[in-house]
């Protein structure tokens, strides 16, 4: 993500003062040049990035997958009290 991301914000500030064109057209030709599938959520994160970009100067953090996805049994603390007896 990290080359896409920031070849997508470069595309989209690059064309973001073209011919009077809003954000949104922008950041979706941007969208459409960087990734396979443009869907209107890849719009949205161009211009989220950007905003970041230009703020921090540099990508914000992703979370994906970085959260617990099952609940271990051993987190209940009936069933640890069982297995300690």
């Amino acid at each position: 993500m990290l080359i896409r991301g920031k070849r997508a914000i470069y595309e989209y500030l690059k064309r973001l003062g073209e011919n009077g064109k809003g954000k949104m057209k922008t950041s979706k030709e941007a969208a459409q040049l960087i990734f396979i599938d443009c869907a209107p959520y890849r719009a949205r994160s161009i211009q989220y990035w950007a905003n970041f970009w230009l703020q921090h100067n540099r990508l914000p953090v992703s979370r994906q997958g970085r959260h617990q996805k099952t609940i271990r049994l051993i987190d209940d603390e009936d069933i640890a009290e069982e297995c300690h007896i």
